[in-house]
């Protein structure tokens, strides 16, 4: 028999959410997918029954793979069922979990690098292991912080003060041209754009900082996530900054 399921695999502050399903084995939250359903609305719903979890940020699709259905001793393969199984990549701020399914009791944060030992069929490890480089990039909570300075001087303060704190890993600053209208006649103005490389839960104190020695009483400050899917450059930067 050939069937089909779709799940998903959810990240929190670089740990991912496992279940054991049916008492025995270790999976990420998955269930078959139902008459009319997509696999994107069968994986919210599973997650949902599963771990409790609703608060849910799509990021992209996975792709899926086929294994067989796991057997009664939780190491070989019941050959009775072969599953085609659709994954998603989920972001959520929602660390509580309390699964609804009773086949399904247990759900747990594990960390990224744990997940491969912690899983219990060899293709979830291998599909696991082959899209963990997107997983850590997206788990790392990777910002970009932009504002905007009068002159060159603020701008190389500001960022000196935030790197010397250890709130960001780098700056840029580059000139800019800035037109907008005041008192209905157009502006021009040359100033300074500094992009703040950071982490997400540091964006409070680095606004903060930024408000405090800013010459503008109401700075412009910008925050948009990025995604890097370079290990090394992710080590380097967990170095350089001091997690509140």
């Amino acid at each position: 028999m050939k069937t089909e399921s779709a799940g998903g695999i959810i990240l929190n502050n670089g740990d991912v959410m496992l279940v054991c399903q049916k008492h025995k084995s270790w999976s990420f939250p998955k269930g078959h997918i139902e008459e009319n359903e997509t696999p994107l609305d069968t994986a919210y719903r599973e997650i949902y029954e599963e771990t409790g979890i609703r608060e849910l940020k799509l990021i992209c699709p996975l792709g899926h793979y086929t294994r067989y259905k796991i057997g009664k001793d939780n190491k070989t393969d019941d050959k009775s069922e072969e599953k085609t199984l659709h994954f998603f990549l989920f972001k959520t701020n929602q660390r509580f979990s309390k699964p609804h399914d009773p086949d399904n009791t247990d759900a747990i944060w594990v960390p990224i690098e744990n997940a491969i030992t912690q899983l219990t069929h060899q293709k979830d490890k291998e599909f696991f292991k082959s899209v963990i480089p997107i997983t850590s990039a997206y788990s790392a909570n990777l910002i970009s912080i932009e504002t905007t300075f009068p002159n060159k001087k603020e701008a190389q303060n500001v960022a000196s003060l935030l790197l010397t704190k250890k709130l960001a890993a780098c700056c840029q600053i580059e000139p800019i041209e800035s037109l907008y209208n005041w008192d209905n006649t157009l502006q021009n103005d040359l100033e300074y754009r500094c992009s703040i490389k950071t982490i997400q839960p540091l964006f409070k104190a680095i606004q903060q900082e930024i408000t405090k020695n800013h010459s503008y009483k109401c700075p412009q400050i910008l925050a948009k996530e990025i995604v890097s899917v370079s290990k090394p450059y992710l080590d380097w930067l967990n170095t350089k900054i001091n997690p509140l």
